[in-house]
């Protein structure tokens, strides 16, 4: 039976012989040095000086690239990987081997560990040019993608085995390296950088076509800024408190405010479908609970109690709530009464109901979500399959078993209310 490993080494190359030797004896020394469990996997891309016989005489398990590019032997590598832990790094000695000591000490500050030539204490013995072009990239793709990290195109990392999807990346050239980093952010995942004194390679020359690179960076970056503000990233609900449209700044803000209005004194508050918002952030003693694992992943930080399960069948005990928030979820999943049955359930009698969903009873949602599919398309806009009213909204509420106290509206199509429990169902 093969034996677990603590980690895996994944090492893209090209004709990197006289560097790849050096480079895996190096590695292997510092993690024997830490007492780990490894292995070795270089991908090489039809190498015509050796290059795959060096790496395999250094004890390295070679994989002959099918993949175009540096993208897909990173991928093929990645997919090949066995260890808890997967650390990346270029095969030209620019990444030294004596770093490894300082990501795996890491390890547990973040799901990713990046080795960063843009922080206090990394440099770069790169040109001039190349170090310009290196911060141009990483200060536009941070704050287009809002992203809150330095170093996005370094490739030395050390990646929790979790967060890697090789089946999922679709970059073909070093665009990757950025778009593995984007997609576990957007998947709710952390990162943390430690500083990285970047060396000149060692033998041969750089295989990086600088037109090729910026066209490949430039296509990623309008792919991932696609990504990122649609409501597949973790933290959409919470970059849209503090978002930069005036209208959705204001919206959220109300929203949280008409929420946290409505909370009475319980002390046992469960959120269900919290999302990222700002609302269950400041709640930190709430029960937290949604459907999309990368929306609990991304509270981790914020909220100790987090589960995942549907609003159809709550994996709680009767009475087990003095409040519930069900904010903008019941418009995004089919009208069932069981919604309403396991929310009476586990509240106690005279507990709290805060509920909130659009009112399309009303002349302004429909004319409010036409402009907002227009300019967020890929935010909730078109996720809404249950168009609930007002009065639609009370004639269930009071089916079963609460009681409407006070409502609120934002802009006259967002209905916020609050219920009281008044009878079990």
């Amino acid at each position: 039976m093969e034996q677990a490993k603590d980690i895996s080494v994944v090492i893209p190359t090209h004709n990197e012989a006289g560097n790849i030797g050096r480079l895996l004896k190096s590695v292997s020394e510092n993690l024997l040095a830490l007492n780990l469990r490894y292995e070795l996997i270089v991908v090489d891309g039809g190498s015509t000086d050796g290059t795959a016989a060096e790496a395999s005489a250094a004890g390295a398990r070679v994989i002959v690239q099918r993949r175009f590019g540096y993208g897909g032997a990173l991928r093929e590598g990645l997919a090949a990987a066995a260890g808890d832990y997967i650390l990346t790094l270029d095969a030209d000695n620019s990444h030294p081997a004596s770093l490894i000591a300082k990501l795996w000490e890491a390890r547990e500050r973040a799901d990713v560990i990046i080795a960063s030539r843009l922080i206090p204490g990394g440099s770069s013995q790169a040109s001039a040019f190349r170090q310009t072009l290196t911060r141009v990239l990483n200060l536009v793709y941070s704050k287009v993608l809002n992203i809150p990290h330095k170093d996005l195109s370094s490739g030395y990392r050390l990646y929790r085995h979790s967060v890697v999807t090789p089946n999922r990346y679709t970059s073909e050239n070093f665009n990757i390296v950025p778009e593995i980093l984007v997609r576990a952010y957007a998947d709710g995942y952390s990162a943390y950088e430690v500083p990285l004194e970047y060396l000149e390679r060692g033998e041969g020359t750089s295989h990086v076509s600088l037109w090729r690179f910026a066209k490949s960076y430039l296509v990623t970056l309008y792919q991932l800024w696609k990504l990122r503000n649609s409501v597949e990233s973790a933290d959409y609900d919470h970059r849209a408190f503090h978002s930069k449209i005036p209208l959705q700044l204001y919206w959220q803000r109300k929203r949280h405010s008409h929420v946290n209005g409505f909370l009475r004194s319980g002390k046992r508050i469960l959120d269900v479908g919290c999302g990222s918002s700002k609302i269950i952030q400041m709640l930190p003693d709430a029960v937290a609970m949604d459907f999309a694992q990368r929306k609990l992943r991304y509270l981790s930080k914020t909220n100790p109690h987090r589960v995942r399960a549907s609003t159809f069948q709550l994996p709680f005990r009767d009475q087990s709530f003095d409040q519930a928030i069900h904010s903008q979820v019941i418009e995004h999943i089919p009208l069932d009464r069981s919604i309403y049955t396991e929310l009476n359930r586990v509240l106690t009698p005279g507990g709290t109901l805060v509920i909130g969903t659009p009112d399309y009873g009303r002349i302004w949602w429909p004319i409010i979500e036409y402009f907002y599919g227009l300019i967020l398309p890929n935010a909730y806009a078109d996720e809404h399959i249950t168009h609930y009213t007002r009065h639609s909204l009370f004639e269930i509420l009071a089916e079963n078993g609460f009681r409407v106290l006070a409502y609120r509206y934002i802009c006259g199509g967002e209905l916020i209310v609050q219920a009281e429990k008044v009878a079990a169902v």
